[in-house]
């Protein structure tokens, strides 16, 4: 049968068609195509939060666009837990804890996240990792309301990451790496029951009683 759109039309075209149905949508989200039918970009950038995917075993991959639900623990694991490689994530944690076995020495992280935008990762612990959460190239995310212990490294590592949301996280004998990345937000976190203090282009500042600066 012929087309009578090209292929990039055509995609959109079966994706405003669906539009009026609520799992037709969502579906055509996930296949994430453009008007030219290319997958990398997307004609709409926001989670579907009606669609919420349960995460019952550790380490776990995450690579389309939704909202998530860890629905486990872990404790002694030996690889990175969580890996986001899609943009337009939510991950809530849900109170659950992500431990990593010590005694393994290879270099792992928590949450690790690479070259995405639009994540929010919030409402869990995270211990004994290199790194709890990392986050490379990656901008206009939110990270709030975890609590990070860490032994080796930094409880939360920014890496050439700009106009990231860092609130109301908790750092046990570990801190926050800031790493060529800047305007960032970063307000209400604590190290060590201490308050975080984050400056960028600023001076003459006095700072008393702070767990990091």
């Amino acid at each position: 049968m012929a087309l009578d759109y090209p292929v990039g039309e055509a995609l959109y075209a079966a994706k405003s068609n669906l539009a009026n149905y609520d799992d037709g949508c969502w579906m055509m989200n996930l296949m994430d195509f453009n008007l030219y039918g290319d997958p990398s970009l997307s004609l709409n950038n926001k989670v579907n939060l009606n669609k919420k995917i349960f995460i019952n075993y550790l380490p776990y991959n995450i690579e389309i666009p939704g909202y998530y639900i860890l629905n486990t623990s872990c404790e002694n694991l030996t690889t990175t837990a969580i890996t986001i490689d899609a943009n337009n994530v939510v991950l809530d944690g849900n109170g659950h804890i992500l431990d990593r076995n010590t005694t393994n020495w290879h270099w792992k992280c928590g949450i690790y996240v690479n070259n995405h935008k639009n994540i929010t990762i919030k409402n869990l612990a995270v211990k004994g990792f290199d790194e709890g959460i990392y986050l490379g190239s990656s901008s206009n995310n939110t990270i709030t309301n975890v609590n990070v212990s860490i032994n080796y490294g930094d409880g939360i590592i920014l890496n050439t990451s700009f106009n990231n949301n860092i609130t109301n996280n908790n750092f046990n004998n570990c801190g926050l790496c800031i790493w060529k990345s800047y305007h960032n937000t970063i307000k209400n976190n604590t190290v060590n029951g201490k308050p975080l203090v984050y400056l960028e282009n600023e001076k003459d500042k006095v700072i008393d009683n702070a767990g990091q600066l």
